[in-house]
């Protein structure tokens, strides 16, 4: 869940490397939203939904942009 509150920059950042090194075959990428009566949309240190919406783009260009490499070079 990318933009879950509290999470600043360099945790999600290390949430990528993390993902990056495990290197799964394919993975569901949510942003976070508040939903009545969930407990995280009354938690502090709400990212703004800017933010969030620019790390979610940052990790999919990533993403297409590794699968172009893949398909065009194989893995790497």
């Amino acid at each position: 869940i990318i933009g879950f509150p509290q999470e600043e920059q360099i945790d999600f950042n290390k949430t990528i490397d993390i993902l990056e090194k495990i290197d799964f075959d394919d993975i569901s990428v949510n942003m976070y939203t508040d939903t009545p009566h969930n407990v995280s949309s009354k938690m502090e240190g709400k990212v703004t939904n800017k933010e969030i919406l620019k790390r979610y783009i940052q990790r999919n260009i990533f993403y297409l942009l590794e699968l172009d490499f893949y398909h065009c070079y194989g893995k790497f």
